[in-house]
Order: structure tokens, then sequence, then C-alpha cells
């Protein structure tokens, strides 16, 4: 299996699936009614071959929490991105 890295225009990542093809990567996102401008592959062979980066660990997902203003009052939301 691979994981799937979709990305809009702006190289903002749309969604991170684990499949056994490209194609049903692919699937997956239309149904959720993305469609990544490019998509980047983590192969088994990858993983394998330590191709993972500077030491070894890919950073799918990170988050952090932002405040931002909302019918009128101030909250906190979980905003994911990719890497550090």
């Amino acid at each position: 299996m691979n994981i799937y890295i979709g990305y809009n225009c702006s190289n903002d990542p749309l969604g991170v699936l684990l499949s056994t093809s490209r194609e049903k990567a692919m699937i997956a996102w239309a149904g959720m009614g993305v469609t990544p401008h490019h998509v980047e592959v983590l192969t088994e062979n990858d993983i394998h071959n330590n191709n993972l980066g500077v030491y070894g660990v890919v950073f799918l997902l990170c988050s952090n929490v932002e405040s931002v203003y909302i019918d009128g009052k101030f909250r906190e939301i979980i905003v994911f991105r990719r890497g550090l």
C-alpha cells in the first residue's frame, strides 16, 4: 500500500490517503468532492529504503490551534497542515 497526499494549486494539502492504487485514491477524493492539482506518493520502497526525509521521519499532518473571529466571538479552531 502507498500513501497518497493530494494538494491544491496553492500547494496546500487536501487529504492524505492510504490505498493500494492511485486510481482508488482519486475515486475516494472525488467522492469527497476534492480534485487534487497534484499528488505526492510515498511507496513501500521509500519506507524500506529510508527515503523519508532528513531524519527518517515524514510529518504527514501537524496541527496548531488558531483563534478566529466567527459570529462576533473569537473561537479557537484546530488547523491541520502537512509537515512541520
